[in-house]
Parts: structure tokens; C-alpha cells; sequence
């Protein structure tokens, strides 16, 4: 009987431990269900949210589009009015009588016609109304020639080398620049007795040497180019503009440099005998060389301020300049020893022993020879017998 309680004892126990158990099983499924409806619930709001964004993505690119769509139909519809009123004005200017220098005109203009743009033109040259303006307003190079406008004028309201020789400014007998520049890129370079007047050759680099001897260069253009051991011996370079460049052992002898514009060039080492320089534009220029670029500056009556402005040294006193000259003009003692004076040439200049001295002046020179050749009036011959041919060097 005892043994019958303990194993009912130990059945309701263990009925107890699968209750408990089961319970906790139920509370564990209650859990699980709650959380797999949570995801749902959430995954059921992402959807909706990734649909309604999508929803609102594709009605703005529609709006978009439909708004591109009617901008563009605006603009069409606008170039067409537009179109349509350019073809009316074109209509309207190819009724209108077609005057000389036209293009695309129906008929040739009459004389009656072409006299009257001349007269006109002229009429607008004598008011003071320059070339350029005269072709914005429709003119032809011809036409601005036969009105009188010069070469350069025409060169400057931007007509080709090519108009300009048709309207007959240049003449057709040369080359053209364009043809030089050809030719010398291929090894051509004698060009000797060739007319290239009023041509263009702004900014070229000729840096081998040619030779120009004898050519027809007037009113041609060489602004800002670079020209090396260039021959322009006996040349026509009257009016030629070469502001700007850079120009390096060229022969000018016997060339007509009239009214030449050299402003702001600079020249080294070229040689200028018997060349028409005195009208010349030297502005801003700057000369330098030995006493063969120097010499035909005096001759042609520069003074020596002048010469110093266009700065000349090496040479100077073989051109003719005295010392007394070159220090007015504002040279130093040490410019006048680099421009070749004796020491006493800078002692009659009134430049001072210790300015000799500071200058280069050899160290067995003393102050007495410094001064006597000056002081007492010695000649060169008398001043080298008395004191010696060493006093007189640098």
C-alpha cells in the first residue's frame, strides 16, 4: 500500500513537470507568434513605403518630362516665328534695288548706282569717318580704294593681303606673304628684286639668313616678328611698320626708310649706311651694336640725347660724338669708357680722376695724366709724345 502512494506520489509529480512544461512551450509559441507578426507588419509597411516613394518618383519624372516637353514645343514654336520673320525681312531686302558690292544681288548694279555709293563713300572719308567703319557699314575694299582711303588705313579695317591685291592696293606682280613664308620654311632664300608691297608679315620668325636686296617692301607689315641676317639692301621700305620687333644683324644700307615705324623695336648689331633714317619712328626703340650701327646717327643729325635714348653706346664715339656731348646727354663714365673715349676725352668732359678710376681706368694711370691733356691743351699726337701711349689706355 505504501509502494502504491509513492508511485501515485511520483505520477503526480511528474504530471505536475509536464503541465509546467507545456506551459512554457504555449508561452514560448505565443512569443514566436508575436514576433513573426510584428515582421510581418513591418515588412507589410516597407513595401507600402518603397511603393508609395516609387509612386511619387514616377509622377514627378512625368511631371518633369511633360513640363520639358512644353518648354521645347515653346521654343520651336518661337524659332518658327522668328523663322518666318527673318524670311520676311530676307524677302523684303531681295525686292529692294541691289546696289554695286552687293552679294546675291538679282541684277548688276547700274552706274547710276555705283556712282552713287562712290560719291557717298567719299563723302565719308572727307567727314572724317575712318576706313573700318566704313567697311562695317558695308563697302568694299575696291570701293574704299576708289574713294581714296590709303593702303594702311585698309590694312587696319582688316581686309586680306588677298582683297587688298584685288582692289588693286598691292600690286599682282609680287608674292605674297604667305607665299615668302612657303618658299622659306622650304629652304628658298633669295628673294632679291620681289615686290611684296603693303604685305603682311606681323609676328613671322625669319631667323635663317635670306636676302630682301632690292625688294618693294612699301607699307608692307613686320610688327612683332623676329628677323636675323636679313639683306634689305636697296630696298623700298618706306612706311614699313615694324613696332615691336626683334631684329638682329640685317644690312639696311641704301634703303629708303622713310616714315618707317620702329617703336618699341629693338635692333642689335644691324648696319644702316646711306639709309633714309631721319624720319623714321623711334619711340620706345632700342639700338645696340658697334660703331657700324652707331656711325650714320650723327650723320643724319640725332643728338646725342636722342642717341642715348635709343640706346646706343658701343660705337659712340666713332660715330662722332664728343665726350663733352656724351656726358650732357647724361652718360656715365663708365657708359663713356664702354663707348670708347680716352681718359683724357672724359677728363675734358668734366668727369672727375676718381670717376676714371671707378670706371676701369688702368691703375699706372695717376691723376696728373689724367688731367693734363685737357688742361693744357695738348693735342692726342703732343699728349702721347709727352707722357706716353700707356696713359691713353683703358
Amino acid at each position: 500500500m505504501e509502494r502504491m502512494e509513492q508511485l501515485v506520489g511520483h505520477a503526480l509529480a511528474r504530471v505536475d513537470e509536464l503541465k509546467k512544461a507545456t506551459n512554457e512551450l504555449d508561452t514560448k509559441q505565443n512569443a514566436m507568434t508575436q514576433l513573426m507578426d510584428a515582421k510581418q507588419a513591418a515588412t507589410a509597411e516597407l513595401v507600402n513605403a518603397k511603393q508609395a516613394a516609387t509612386a511619387e518618383l514616377v509622377n514627378a519624372k512625368q511631371n518633369a518630362s511633360a513640363e520639358l516637353m512644353q518648354a521645347l514645343l515653346t521654343q520651336v514654336h518661337e524659332l518658327r516665328t522668328d523663322n518666318q520673320s527673318l524670311r520676311a525681312r530676307l524677302d523684303a531686302l531681295e525686292r529692294q534695288p541691289k546696289h554695286s558690292g552687293s552679294s546675291g544681288s538679282a541684277r548688276p548694279a547700274t552706274l547710276a548706282e555705283i556712282v552713287e555709293r562712290r560719291d557717298a563713300l567719299r563723302e565719308i572719308k572727307q567727314a572724317g569717318i575712318d576706313c573700318r567703319l566704313a567697311r562695317a557699314t558695308g563697302y568694299s575694299c575696291a570701293e574704299a580704294r576708289q574713294a581714296g582711303y590709303p593702303l594702311l588705313e585698309a590694312k587696319a579695317a582688316g581686309w586680306s593681303s588677298d582683297e587688298l591685291r584685288m582692289a588693286g592696293y598691292i600690286s599682282s606682280k609680287g608674292m605674297s606673304s604667305r607665299e615668302f613664308f612657303d618658299r622659306y620654311q622650304a629652304g628658298t632664300t633669295n628673294f632679291s628684286g620681289l615686290d611684296f608691297s603693303g604685305e603682311d608679315f606681323s609676328r613671322m620668325v625669319i631667323d635663317k639668313a635670306c636676302t630682301f636686296a632690292g625688294c618693294d617692301l612699301t607699307d608692307a607689315t613686320f610688327d612683332h616678328a623676329t628677323l636675323c641676317g636679313i639683306d634689305f639692301a636697296s630696298s623700298q621700305m618706306a612706311r614699313v611698320d615694324m613696332s615691336h620687333a626683334r631684329v638682329q644683324r640685317c644690312d639696311f644700307a641704301s634703303t629708303d626708310l622713310s616714315n618707317v615705324d620702329l617703336s618699341h623695336a629693338a635692333l642689335h648689331d644691324c648696319t644702316f649706311p646711306n639709309s633714309s633714317l631721319h624720319t623714321a619712328r623711334w619711340a620706345s626703340a632700342k639700338i645696340t651694336g658697334g660703331a657700324k650701327t652707331s656711325k650714320p646717327f650723327k650723320a643724319l643729325g640725332f643728338a646725342c640725347s636722342e642717341a642715348r635714348s635709343l640706346g646706343l653706346l658701343e660705337g659712340l664715339r666713332q660715330a662722332g660724338y664728343s665726350s663733352v656731348q656724351a656726358k650732357q646727354a647724361g652718360y656715365s663714365c663708365a657708359e663713356a669708357k664702354q663707348a670708347g673715349y680716352l681718359p683724357h676725352e672724359c677728363s675734358d668732359a668734366g668727369f672727375t680722376f676718381s670717376e676714371g678710376k671707378q670706371s676701369g681706368y688702368r691703375q699706372n694711370v695717376n691723376e696728373y695724366c689724367w688731367t693734363q691733356g685737357a688742361s693744357q691743351g695738348y693735342s692726342k699726337l703732343e699728349y702721347n709724345r709727352q707722357y706716353g701711349e700707356q696713359h691713353n689706355r683703358w
